[in-house]
């Protein structure tokens, strides 16, 4: 399971390029930036990735301990 961070909820072009070496992505933004995550799941669709999927939260990433985002992640 690896993260990476987008600073804000702009999509880089050196995000998606890192991106395509993954064969599942999950967007999972901020619960205030959920609608967002669609939008940035939609954009890594349109750039060619295929296995991509919103995961929304019950609250903000950092209140997750990584226990928590491991078996939230692996479950599926």
């Amino acid at each position: 399971l690896t993260g990476v961070a987008i600073l804000g909820t702009s999509l880089k072009q050196s995000h998606k390029q890192y991106l395509k070496s993954y064969d599942k992505i999950y967007v999972a933004l901020d619960r205030d930036a959920t609608t967002k995550s669609f939008d940035v799941a939609n954009e890594l669709k349109s750039y060619g990735l295929q296995n991509v999927h919103v995961k929304p939260l019950s609250d903000d990433l950092k209140y997750f301990s990584t226990e928590e985002i491991k078996e939230m992640f692996n479950n599926e």
